[in-house]
This record gives C-alpha cells, sequence and structure tokens, in this order.
C-alpha cells in the first residue's frame, strides 16, 4: 500500500496554535541579517575572516549530534550515540522573523580552537572552551518585551534567548557623564531614566561606527511597528506618525546634534521607512492566501493589525497599479548584475572601519571590491569580478582614481552617476551634495 504524506497547514489567526508557530509558518524575512562577531552560549563567536590578523582565535565551532552507528557491516544492531564534528565558522546569519523572534543558525555550537600538532604538522589539536559568564543572558524561554509607549503590537515583541549581540558604544547619562557601554539592541529600546547613546557621523552626515550599528538595530524593530506606523498609506512620506515617533522615540534614546539642513533627520526616517516597507510586504506574502476570498484572509490577518487596516491594505496590494509596479520592480531586481556580500553593516560603517584598518581613505572602487566577494576572497560570479579586475587596473595606473570625484576609479568601471544617487556611499547622498562639496 501507497503511503500519502498530507501536508499540515497551521491557520492563521486561529487560537489552537500558538502565536510563536504561526510566525514560523510564515517563514523568515527575504532578508537576512550577516555578523562577523556574535555572543552565544556563553561563548565570543569571530568569523575567519574577522579574526584574520589578530592573535587570538574564536573561530572553531563544535557540535555533538546523535547518530546512528554500527560495529562493522556484518552488525545488524544499531547504536546511538553523541558524534563531535568540528569546522572554522565561516558565517553567522541571523533569521528575522517579521520581528517576533530572531534565530542564530549556530545557536548550540560550542567554542574550541585549535593547537598545531607537534608530531603531525598536518593535524591540530582541538582545545575545548569552557563558557565565560555573559551579562543579561536571561532564560532561553524568557520574552524580551520591547516597548517604547503603552501600546504594542505583536510585531514589537522579540522572543529572544541566548543569542544576543553586544555593540561597545558611547553613552550619556542625564547628568552629563559619559560612559562607553556594552548593550544589546534590546537594552538600549529599554534604557535607565536619562541615558542615551551618542551617535557618531561621517563628514557626510552619516551615522558610523558601533553606535550607526545600534541605531539599524533599533529602527529596525521601531519600523517594523505597526501601531506606530500603521500600514494603511500608499507611500511612506504620507504616513503622518513619522515626526511624532522620530522625537518621541528615536531622540529619546539617541544623542546628536540635527544639522540645519536636516540631513541626518531624513537619513533616519529612511531608514525606518525600509523597515516600515520590508514588514509590509512580508505580511503580504505570508498572511494573504489567493485560493481563500477577501473575508477569508481578513478573518486570517496578522496579529495586532485591525479589520480596517488589513483590508484596506490588501485592496491597495490587489489593486491594478500595484500590481503593475511590482511586476515592474521584479523586472528591474532581475537584470541586477552585482550582488552585495557586505551584510548588514551599511557601506559608511564599513568605509570608516577599513579607513582606519588601512590608515587612510579607501576608495569607492575599494569597497565596491570588498562587498562583492565572498569570506574567502573569491568573487560570487563573473560580472563582479569583470568590474573588481578594472578597478583594481584603474588604481594601479592611476593612484588619483582612488580620490572621490566623478571620474574615480568606480565612476569609470560603471559609467556615469545617475542624478538621484551616488554608487558606493550607502543610503542618502545624491550627486550634488557629493560631487558639489568634494569639488570646493
Amino acid at each position: 500500500m501507497k503511503r500519502v504524506i498530507v501536508p499540515y497547514q497551521v491557520s492563521l489567526g486561529n487560537i489552537k496554535h500558538s502565536s510563536e508557530l504561526q510566525w514560523l509558518a510564515c517563514g523568515p524575512n527575504v532578508q537576512a541579517s550577516c555578523f562577523t562577531t556574535y555572543n552565544v552560549n556563553g561563548f565570543k563567536f569571530r568569523t575567519l575572516s574577522r579574526e584574520e590578523g589578530l592573535k587570538t582565535q574564536n573561530s572553531g565551532v563544535h557540535v555533538t549530534s546523535d547518530t546512528r552507528s554500527y560495529a562493522s557491516k556484518r552488525d545488524s544492531n544499531v547504536a546511538v550515540g553523541g558524534v563531535s564534528y568540528y569546522e572554522k565558522l565561516m558565517d553567522i546569519i541571523e533569521l528575522n522573523y517579521s520581528g517576533q523572534f530572531t534565530v542564530i543558525l549556530f545557536r548550540w555550537a560550542r567554542l574550541v580552537y585549535y593547537v598545531d600538532d607537534e608530531v603531525d604538522k598536518e593535524w591540530s589539536v582541538i582545545v575545548h572552551v569552557k563558557p565565560r559568564d555573559l551579562f543579561d543572558m536571561g532564560d532561553i524561554y524568557e520574552y524580551c518585551e520591547v516597548e517604547l509607549s503603552p501600546q504594542q503590537s505583536q510585531a514589537s515583541k522579540r522572543k529572544v534567548g541566548k543569542t544576543i549581540e553586544f555593540w561597545d558604544v558611547k553613552t550619556i547619562e542625564s547628568d552629563g557623564t559619559i560612559k562607553q557601554l556594552d548593550l544589546s539592541v534590546k537594552e538600549a529600546i529599554k534604557p535607565p531614566n536619562g541615558r542615551k547613546i551618542v551617535l557618531r557621523f561621517n563628514d557626510r552626515l552619516q551615522p558610523v561606527e558601533n553606535e550607526a550599528g545600534i541605531l539599524s538595530g533599533v529602527l529596525g524593530i521601531l519600523g517594523s511597528d505597526y501601531t506606530k506606523f500603521p500600514i494603511c498609506e500608499k507611500d511612506w512620506r504620507k504616513v503622518r506618525s513619522r515626526d511624532k515617533n522620530y522625537n518621541e522615540c528615536v531622540k529619546e534614546l539617541f544623542h546628536f546634534e540635527e544639522d540645519s539642513g536636516g540631513i541626518i533627520k531624513r537619513t533616519i526616517l529612511k531608514i525606518l521607512g525600509r523597515a516600515w516597507k520590508d514588514t509590509r510586504n512580508h505580511l503580504y506574502h505570508h498572511f494573504y492566501k489567493l485560493e481563500l476570498t477577501l473575508e477569508q484572509n481578513i478573518k486570517g490577518r496578522p496579529l495586532g493589525i485591525t479589520v480596517d487596516h488589513w483590508r484596506w491594505y490588501l485592496d491597495y496590494r490587489n489593486s491594478e497599479e500595484t500590481k503593475e509596479k511590482c511586476r515592474k520592480k521584479a523586472v528591474n531586481q532581475s537584470k541586477q548584475l552585482y550582488t552585495h556580500t557586505g551584510g548588514s553593516k551599511s557601506l559608511s560603517r564599513l568605509e570608516e572601519e577599513e579607513s582606519k584598518r588601512q590608515g587612510r581613505p579607501v576608495s569607492r572602487g575599494e569597497l565596491f571590491v570588498l562587498t562583492h566577494k565572498r569570506s574567502n576572497g573569491s568573487y560570487l560570479h563573473d560580472a563582479p569580478r569583470a568590474i573588481g579586475e578594472r578597478i583594481a587596473e584603474i588604481e594601479q595606473h592611476d593612484e588619483s582614481s582612488r580620490l572621490l570625484s566623478q571620474n574615480d576609479s568606480l565612476a569609470q568601471a560603471l559609467g556615469k552617476e545617475q542624478s538621484g544617487r551616488v554608487r558606493g556611499m550607502g543610503i542618502r547622498p545624491t550627486t550634488s551634495q557629493v560631487f558639489d562639496t568634494n569639488s570646493h
């Protein structure tokens, strides 16, 4: 008799299933976060590429798995026992389930380091490391509530286990005292009274260094909170609560002087807008079912979204105008030749770090090469390799092409800049803002 496997469907909005199971069934966000350093299980891990040049070792990993085995080919008695596997850590990837909780792919790994075998140089001796205490690790099933106002949606709740990234950031207390602290995003979004994180900016007024990293995490949570930013608007610029939440949330958590041209505010609002758009798109693709009626889809709406807001959003997404926009966007994305491998770190942060590491300003061309290679130094495919080799050739023959201009190595390799933005410089800068200033 043939076995038939019937897939089991988890009904959304059904009280029979926990909210965690419902969000898990939806799958993670399309975009994942990549890290080079992470604290988990009482260990501090680093990727192999991150510890290049360092004297300490934090990239060795060890996992024990229950494995079935036999004493020999003739043995019919199966034995189940723990088998150890060892490797070097190449990537650390965090999956985000609509802001509800995050999952680290190597969560149960243990840290080991390798010592060269003096007898056989082709082998290494494995040394196991005892976990050390880390601040505020919490219980594995602890719920960490994130709230900046009395009203709170499901998207602003993050179920966090022992996977917490800490950022070494500069803070200022209510009495003006400056402190350097290791903070997680959770701690940043619920600070003691009066404490703020001091933001730093480059000469283009883009946030940089560790403070920019924790800012990005906080803005990602705020932007995905649809009680603060309702989903029932066609355009992020029309969301009326933007200024209110900028003043009541962002400025209450971060210390910075606003510029007279409002560039910093526009940059922060743009990052919030990206999170808002990504959340809406993720909710639609995971909660809207084509085979169901409109009323059935409304009944199975995401937790925390009102009937009116979800109905409006479905009408908007299913309109012919929006469908045509989505088709054009899909076509444009299919034409993208150069896949970015820089992870969640912004180009402005990466530029700042690389410039400090090399002791000189790095060019846009160098950043292109750096963000289009794998961790082992190879290109993803031929298109970025051709551009990278062209950039290297240009900079080798003309050192002045490293200097930022409309004819630098990146501009020569990729062609003329578009009027809306400047390539290889991250969010916000436009050609007039960058090159007019740079030419003076």
